[in-house]
């Protein structure tokens, strides 16, 4: 009997270390699939101490519930991927100082404006507010979020 309460209790404190350890994993880096293997793990502890003690059935468990719960959350997790590329193709500082070509006339009142440096496409406004006409080329000199700012 002892014996058997031992075991019992290492199974769950493996569940248990498991559900915190993932949890800390997000915490720290906010990654979607460590949340569901910890949410999975905390299901998985709940069905062992409600009685369903065997290793095939919280295996099954574990697997079900990890598998729901990264489905659902799929959606966030795209989301967040395609953040990740969309901010890792707004331009940075580095083109600060380079000359661009208009290739959209930059209209401030009319919030539009397009320029092209190294074969890419930048949205643009006029530092001065001035029309910029297609085919000019200007400075950039500074960003506002993912719209460069332009003389």
């Amino acid at each position: 009997m002892l014996l058997f309460t031992l075991l019992f209790a290492k199974i769950a404190l493996v569940w248990f270390g498991l559900t915190i350890i993932a949890f800390g994993i997000h915490v720290f880096t906010r990654d979607y699939y460590s949340l569901s293997v910890g949410i999975g793990a905390a299901i998985t502890l709940a069905a062992f101490l409600m009685g369903y003690q065997g290793l095939l059935t919280q295996v099954l468990v574990f697997c079900i519930s990890t598998f729901i719960f990264m489905a659902s959350f799929l959606p966030l997790m795209i989301q967040k991927s395609n953040a990740k590329r969309m901010h890792a193709q707004t331009p940075t500082f580095e083109l600060r100082g380079r000359v661009a070509l208009v290739v959209k006339t930059i209209d401030n009142m009319n919030a539009q404006g397009t320029i092209e440096v190294d074969g890419q496409q930048y949205k643009a406004r006029a530092a001065d507010g001035n029309i910029k006409q297609n085919g000019k080329n200007v400075t950039i000199v500074d960003k506002d979020k993912d719209i460069l700012i332009v003389r």
